[in-house]
């Protein structure tokens, strides 16, 4: 999270990718780095007993979704 608050200071596009559990608390980071902005793709985090292939599913779900914030390249 630091990380990329530093790289938006030096005018480096940055995204986090986070867990839905910690989203707010990811908020409050880049508000207290001074980037309130910060662009954050956040997802839900998998449910117990998940299978072989819904995990497959939504890596899949979660990599189009990052694809898809990214913009085209």
């Amino acid at each position: 999270m630091w990380d990329a608050i530093r790289l938006e200071k030096e005018g480096i596009a940055t995204a986090v990718v986070v867990h839905d559990v910690f989203a707010e608390a990811a908020r409050e980071q880049a508000k207290a780095g001074g980037i309130p902005a910060l662009r954050l793709l956040v997802y839900s985090q998998p449910p117990p007993g998940e299978t072989e292939d819904q995990a497959r599913s939504s890596a899949r779900q979660i990599a189009e979704a990052i694809e898809s914030f990214l913009g085209p390249s």
